[in-house]
């Protein structure tokens, strides 16, 4: 069972990233994510990214519904659902293959907000404990 939802999870990453909505929704991210922590970064404030992970929230709101649209829509486009549905995987294997491969790239739009722990960290001595914890949800 294990092998099919990588296997699917595997194949979303990469259809994701070899198409241009990905770079987009990558960039929008980045670049809304940095406006928000410039707005809530200043020199008198504390050391902290609270500000942006409030306003990554809306973020998220506004562009995963795109993502999670194109998993499905995807395949009726290009012509793969019948196959998928006449394969002999379930379709639990086939959610929870798309399921990882959307999360894989959630996981991916947070890397370059890494910058931001290091400004931060430059700046200040920020606490770990509420950044990890804003990381992780």
């Amino acid at each position: 069972m294990m092998n099919h939802v990588i296997t699917i999870a595997k194949r979303e990453m990469t259809s994701l990233f070899f198409s241009p909505i990905a770079y987009v929704v990558l960039a929008l991210f980045s670049l809304g994510s940095s406006l928000l922590f410039f707005n809530s970064f200043a020199p008198s404030m504390p050391a902290s990214m609270q500000g942006t992970f409030q306003g990554v929230i809306w973020l998220m709101i506004l562009l995963l519904p795109g993502i999670s649209m194109r998993l499905i829509s995807d395949e009726f486009h290009s012509g793969t659902i019948e196959l998928l549905m006449t394969s002999p995987l379930s379709d639990t294997e086939l959610v929870l293959g798309k399921w990882l491969g959307a999360m894989g790239f959630f996981v991916t739009l947070f890397i370059p907000t890494l910058v931001l722990v290091g400004i931060v960290e430059a700046f200040g001595s920020p606490d770990y404990g509420p950044l990890l914890t804003g990381y992780i949800g």
